[in-house]
C-alpha cells in the first residue's frame, strides 16, 4: 500500500510539474521618444482554465509606469486589476476574478509607460507569473523579457577636452569637415561662426 501511495505521489506531482508552464505572456518591443509615453501590451496564450493571474514587471531606468492607466484586454473582461509599486522599483499586477471565469487567448493587459529623461535602451521583463485555476492549482510560467527603445535621446553636441592634437570640425548636420567652413561651424564642442 505505501508503495502505491509513493507511486501515486510521483505520478501526481511529475502531472504537476509537465502543467507548470501552462501560460504564455508576450510582450512586443516599445520604442519612444524621451518624455513621451508609450503602451506596453501584454499578450496571453496556451490559457488553461486560469482564473487568476500575477506577475512582477521590471523596466530599464527612468522608465515608469502610469498605474492609473493600466487597462485589461479582452483575455480578462470581467477580471479586476491591482497594480503596485514595490520597494525595488519594480510593479506588481494581480488580475483575479471572484466568479472564477477563466481568462481566454487575447490582450490580457495594456500598460502605458512615460520614457524619462536619462532613459536609455534597454530590457524589461515579466517575471515570477503564476497562475491559479477555480480550484486553487497555482501554475508558474517561463519570464518574458522584451525591449524598450528610446528614440532621440539626449541631443546636442557633447563638450570634449581639448588634447592639443588637431580641431574636430562638424557642420550643422553633424558632418565632419577637415576645417572649418563658410558659415556656422562646431570646432572641438564649441560654436565657430565663419564669414
Amino acid at each position: 500500500m505505501n508503495a502505491l501511495y509513493k507511486l501515486f505521489n510521483t505520478f501526481a506531482l511529475t502531472v504537476i510539474s509537465v502543467a507548470a508552464n501552462a501560460q504564455t505572456l508576450s510582450v512586443r518591443t516599445i520604442e519612444a521618444n524621451v518624455g513621451e509615453q508609450a503602451t506596453l501590451t501584454v499578450s496571453l496564450s496556451n490559457v488553461e482554465a486560469a482564473t487568476a493571474l500575477q506577475f512582477n514587471l521590471s523596466l530599464p531606468a527612468n522608465v515608469t509606469v502610469n498605474e492609473s492607466g493600466c487597462a485589461l484586454g479582452n483575455a480578462a473582461p470581467s477580471h479586476t486589476l491591482s497594480v503596485n509599486k514595490m520597494d525595488n522599483g519594480d510593479y506588481l499586477f494581480i488580475m483575479y476574478n471572484m466568479d472564477f471565469t477563466a481568462l481566454t487567448d487575447g490582450t490580457l493587459l495594456t500598460i502605458p509607460v512615460t520614457i524619462g529623461n536619462g532613459a536609455t535602451t534597454g530590457n524589461g521583463k515579466l517575471y515570477t507569473i503564476r497562475s491559479a485555476n477555480a480550484e486553487a492549482v497555482s501554475k508558474t510560467s517561463v519570464d518574458a523579457t522584451f525591449s524598450v527603445k528610446v528614440a532621440g535621446g539626449q541631443t546636442g553636441i557633447k563638450e570634449t577636452g581639448r588634447d592639443g592634437t588637431s580641431q574636430k570640425a562638424f557642420d550643422l548636420q553633424g558632418h565632419r569637415l577637415s576645417r572649418p567652413s563658410r558659415g556656422i561651424n562646431i570646432v572641438d564642442g564649441r560654436k565657430l561662426i565663419v564669414k
